[in-house]
């Protein structure tokens, strides 16, 4: 699903790289909604405060982007988007019911703050 240019992507971020960052955040104001997922992908794996911060925000993001062209297809929120990126990605993650619960991420934030601050 993913291409070998994603994970040079996190390579790179991992050498210090920041501009991966920046250009995977700016992929958000894509009006393709698979450059948005793929965004989120790299910024859950590049494991940096910024790339976080904006993971943190996108748990607000509950727009619906579905067009008139998806009607064959499930368009899920970025912040269920996201929500699965995290469960994949962290240590202890919000378990049960509370994996896709808003409130029970934001407090998985304030409790592992060294990802944030």
């Amino acid at each position: 699903m993913f291409s070998p240019a994603q994970h040079l992507d996190l390579a790179l971020v991992a050498l210090g790289e920041i501009q991966y960052i920046d250009k995977a955040i700016e992929e958000l104001k894509s009006e393709e909604y698979v450059v948005q997922v793929d965004a989120i992908w790299r910024l859950a794996r590049f494991k940096t405060k910024e790339s976080y911060r904006k993971l943190y925000e996108l748990l607000d993001d509950e727009t619906n982007r579905a067009t008139s062209r998806d009607t064959h297809s499930i368009v899920r929120t970025l912040a269920d988007v996201t929500k699965d990126e995290l469960l994949a990605t962290v240590e202890d993650p919000p378990k049960g019911k509370d994996a896709h619960d808003t409130a029970a991420w934001k407090a998985w934030f304030a409790k592992n703050k060294q990802p944030i601050e």
